[in-house]
């Protein structure tokens, strides 16, 4: 068990503010500024769900982002050679975490999606309801950004929303899924514009957080079930294949850049 005074000022990639109706709103940035994807972020995320789900007094959990963009870039320099070799283990250990504790959250998670979500989207499309903005737009870079199998998660949730074939077409190709596509594919709930999402969504967990409390997280429980049962048989392996193919990637650089030195 855990309680808000314990995580509120733990992380610097997040802020928390809840209300009087256990609204638990938690807003994602970088300095105060727009979400950069980096190390330290993602060692972070793989313990602040844990702490958010653990704490008795969230009935309603609110994530959302900061400026213009929830996330559109990632500062790849920050992970420097950790994701080689044997050095794979605690991204492995910490991906792992990050999406069992998402899922394993006992209460409704909303995600207000204030702009593009570039990379990690899979943190927003888990979630029960989604709101977005106009100018949202997702995309996975695994592939053909920094020639990495996309196996931490993100394929799990995509092929199952957007289907086999459409899902692979969208993790090969890192085409862009906007906000109306989204929408009328059933990725997203809501669209409006962006001065809009915020308020919307706080509309919808006070409206959550009204209901008893036993049945909204036991309707939470069986509504991501299929999901942690999917999650929970794969989610290990294809993380796996995903740093084995990072180290035959840097190995592969690694000598291409002896060659040229000589």
């Amino acid at each position: 068990m855990t309680r808000l005074a314990e995580y509120q000022d733990k992380y610097i990639h997040a802020a928390f503010s809840r209300d009087e109706l256990g609204v638990l709103e938690v807003r994602f940035h970088t300095d105060g500024g727009e979400f950069v994807w980096s190390r330290t972020a993602h060692e972070e995320l793989s313990r602040l769900f844990h702490d958010i789900g653990r704490d008795p007094d969230n009935r309603v959990v609110v994530l959302t982002g900061t400026g213009e963009h929830f996330m559109n870039s990632a500062d790849l320099a920050s992970f420097g050679d950790d994701q080689a070799g044997d050095r794979w283990e605690p991204t492995w250990t910490e991906g792992s975490r990050m999406l069992f504790d998402h899922l394993a959250i006992e209460v409704p998670v909303i995600c207000a999606v204030n702009g593009r979500f570039i990379g990690h989207s899979e943190l927003a499309v888990l979630c029960d309801i989604i709101i977005a903005s106009e100018d949202t737009a997702f995309q996975d870079g695994h592939l053909r950004g920094i020639s990495a199998v996309p196996g931490d998660g993100i394929q799990l949730i995509w092929m199952a929303l957007l289907g086999p074939n459409r899902g692979r077409h969208f993790l090969y190709m890192s085409t862009e899924l906007d906000a109306a596509e989204a929408l009328r594919l059933g990725v997203v709930g809501e669209v409006l514009p962006k001065s809009q999402v915020l308020p919307r969504a706080r509309e919808i967990a006070r409206d959550l957080a009204q209901i008893h409390h036993p049945t909204l997280k036991y309707t939470r429980t069986i509504l991501v079930q299929e999901l942690r049962e999917k999650y929970l048989q794969r989610l290990g392996a294809t993380l796996a294949y995903e740093g084995l193919a990072i180290k035959g990637y840097m190995s592969h650089m690694q000598q291409i850049l002896a060659a040229q030195r000589e």
